[in-house]
């Protein structure tokens, strides 16, 4: 009788709802950090259709109820820009408060991650690796890759 290998346990499910491309491309960033750090984790990204950060929690929040997956997704969460939540509380809408009646956390981006990752997807010139374009972006936002690693 052949030997057989024991089955792989499933990867746990963490949902990101997220804004935009920039935001997708912050989130596959961090897809491959996990992976190269060995954890067992899948990160399933939903990319919005742009708008304030309550179309953002919105979006994310149809697509969980639309979608339900048959896997067990662990967290529920929606990415979103800390320098847009200002904005969107003057303009009286609260993306805290919908996240929350919704079950979803909110990850508040921080403009230097996402300047940093922005670069892979609209900025990265012909025959540049990803690293090569991650480094140029953190040196234009005065951090150095070694410190990061």
């Amino acid at each position: 009788m052949p030997h057989r290998r024991p089955p792989v346990k499933p990867r746990r499910v963490i949902f990101i709802g997220v804004e935009g491309k920039s935001d997708r491309a912050f989130a596959r960033f961090l897809q491959r950090c996990c992976d190269q750090a060995g954890l067992h984790l899948h990160l399933a990204i939903k990319t919005g259709h742009g708008g304030d950060s309550v179309d953002v929690v919105k979006e994310t929040t149809r697509h969980l109820t639309k979608h339900s997956d048959k896997r067990d997704i662990s967290a529920k969460l929606v990415l979103l820009d800390s320098d847009r939540i200002e904005h969107d509380r003057q303009a009286g809408r609260d993306a805290q408060a919908v996240a929350s009646e919704s079950g979803l956390e909110i990850i508040f981006q921080n403009r230097i991650w996402k300047g940093c990752c922005s670069g892979c997807t609209k900025d990265t010139r012909i025959g540049e690796t990803r690293q090569a374009t991650q480094r140029r972006n953190f040196a234009r936002f005065g951090r150095s890759t070694a410190s990061h690693r």
